[in-house]
């Protein structure tokens, strides 16, 4: 009755800066003026941790977006830090500040690479029979070839070994092939020391 109000937009909606005009009717005279903004929500997008084994390839890197109150995409990119071996990765997502509705903030995840078990069939570790030697009288330590599929390994890197309490008399030598760095777990093989020929000849 005594004023009216009209808006400088029919955009309720989205961010951005309204003014609104009261004009005075009948016994009112005058136009009073204000503004206000619609400022834009803030959203997250985290990229999520992802958690594989040593020489297993890559899940897709994915994020996760909180925040979000109708079907609008946020667009961002989602890369990990270079580096194959055990040990820890960031995942970082990054995009525009400002998107639509919304300022986006970005959140960084971890790719988290454990060491791969030489323990089961399935592991494709090899290591391969070691030949029986002749008892010498002196220590012998026979090294195994241990490989990955076709990719050897290599002692003090990739593994250690460990051997059974004699390894100089005649009978079975164990030997430990443990794990370290990308590898985890233990393999065992054996080898024989066998009895030295001699000749007892009568003078």
């Amino acid at each position: 009755v005594n004023y009216e109000v009209s808006y400088s937009t029919n955009n309720f909606k989205d961010a951005h800066e309204i003014t609104v005009t009261i004009t005075g009717k009948n016994k009112f005279k005058g136009i009073v003026t204000r503004t206000y903004s619609i400022n834009r929500k803030a959203v997250t997008v985290t990229a999520d941790s992802k958690t594989k084994q040593f020489g297993e390839a890559d899940s897709e890197l994915t994020a996760t977006v909180t925040g979000v109150v109708d079907s609008y995409e946020i667009a961002y990119t989602v890369t990990r830090a270079e580096g194959e071996s055990n040990g820890t990765y960031p995942i970082t997502v990054s995009g525009e500040k400002e998107q639509g509705n919304y300022t986006v903030s970005y959140e960084s995840g971890t790719l988290t690479i454990t060491a791969k078990s030489i323990e089961g069939e399935d592991s494709g570790l090899v290591v391969e029979k070691l030949a029986d030697v002749t008892y010498n009288g002196q220590p012998q330590k026979q090294k195994p070839v241990v490989k990955d599929g076709e990719v050897g390994l290599v002692e003090g890197t990739d593994y250690t070994l460990g051997y059974s309490e004699d390894t100089t008399n005649v009978g079975t030598v164990t030997v430990k092939v443990i794990g370290q760095g990308n590898y985890s777990g233990t393999l065992e093989t054996t080898y024989q020391i066998t009895r030295a020929a001699v000749t007892v000849t009568a003078d």
